[in-house]
């Protein structure tokens, strides 16, 4: 091959190659040696060189092996570039992927055993089923609950779990709640009326007491409670002390008893129409609720008052009571004394006092201490 320069010393000419009874056509490039293009021929268009991949990198492992034993497998991966050649003016680049997955066995041992473990028992599920015979009676009901062995699995030759994969349970049941009957609570203090059967001397005043059906309440259908919710209670009452005589005594019928009008140590016995004054004996006073001589304890008002008091339930007072009803009805606190109070009948005033245990307060006698 022959190879010359122009005069122009700008260009390069291939000259014409001859082999036995072949010829290769002769062709003209030029070399733009200012610009570095390869045209065809002089003054020619400039050349397209598509790219091509270089060779295969080698493997560069990019994970660790998945398995300690039994066999894992590894990644990597291969890459290539499209330099052989790059592409040139305008040619195309490479085909295909930069980069190739590949994938290799590693620790290819055996493991050593693994004996299986049990998981937690799942939920129990009921069997919707009471053993209870009656509608409202208790009985149980019974469910069964699952697990399994795998905490972990058994591996390589381990063991399996030991024991059940199921187990059974019970709770109490019922059908329906059975019917509860109602029950009376105790009895609330007394509420006393304040007025006394009499307007001198002793007498007997009424109150109330309460209860509610509620230990326990009726329930589920049960009964409620029998009979009433009120209850009337008696007691010994004083206003004043009656003038002393007889003729205030008025017998209704023979054999009546009738409290002594200053004494509570004394009571009268009707004979007939008569009125005969009768002692109780020593220690004892006429109660008026039991009909008979009783006890000083069992008979407050005489035990309070003693045998001679005044209208103010006091003995021997010598105190000036500065407590004045005018025009007023109604129950009026003592200052003085709590467990007094004052009871104004249309002016008239009568100094009283509350039950032992009790004090005098928002009108009426209340229990407890003040």
């Amino acid at each position: 091959m022959k190879i010359s320069c122009s005069s122009e010393l700008h260009c390069l000419q291939i000259g014409e190659k001859t082999a036995a009874k072949q010829s290769i056509r002769v062709r003209h490039i030029h070399l733009n040696i200012q610009q570095g293009v390869l045209t065809d021929g002089p003054g020619g268009r400039a050349q397209n060189t598509d790219g091509g991949w270089s060779s295969w990198s080698a493997i560069s492992w990019t994970t660790g092996c998945s398995a300690t034993c039994d066999v894992g497998t590894q990644n990597g991966r291969r890459t290539r570039k499209c330099t052989n050649p790059s592409p040139l003016n305008g040619g195309k680049q490479c085909s295909g992927s930069s980069t190739l997955g590949v994938t290799r066995k590693c620790n290819d041992r055996d493991c050593p055993p693994v004996d299986g473990g049990w998981s937690n028992f799942t939920p129990v599920s009921w069997n919707m089923d009471c053993s209870a015979t009656c509608k409202c009676d208790y009985g149980v009901e019974s469910g069964y609950k699952n697990r399994t062995c795998t905490n972990p699995e058994p591996a390589y030759g381990g063991k399996e779990c030991l024991g059940e994969s199921f187990a059974t349970d019970v709770r109490q049941c019922t059908l329906k709640e059975c019917p509860v009957d109602g029950g009376w609570g105790n009895y609330s203090l007394v509420q006393w009326s304040g007025l006394c059967s009499t307007t001198c001397g002793f007498g007997t005043e009424s109150g109330v007491k309460t209860r509610t059906c509620s230990n326990p309440n009726p329930a589920y259908g049960g009964d409620d409670c029998v009979g009433e919710t009120n209850s009337t209670e008696t007691r010994q009452c004083k206003l004043k002390d009656c003038t002393n005589n007889t003729s205030t005594i008025t017998c209704d019928h023979n054999g009546q008893y009738i409290p002594h009008p200053t004494d509570c140590h004394k009571f009268y016995q009707c004979v007939w129409t008569t009125p005969v004054e009768m002692d109780c004996p020593t220690s004892l006073a006429w109660n008026e609720l039991k009909l008979t001589c009783d006890y000083m304890e069992n008979v407050p008002l005489c035990n309070h008052l003693g045998s001679s008091g005044d209208s103010s339930g006091n003995t021997n007072t010598t105190t000036t009571d500065e407590f004045e009803c005018g025009d007023k009805t109604g129950f009026f606190e003592d200052t003085k004394h709590c467990t007094k109070f004052y009871r104004c009948v249309h002016g008239q005033k009568y100094h009283m006092s509350c039950a032992a245990g009790t004090y005098f307060s928002g009108g009426s006698c209340i229990a407890g201490e003040c």
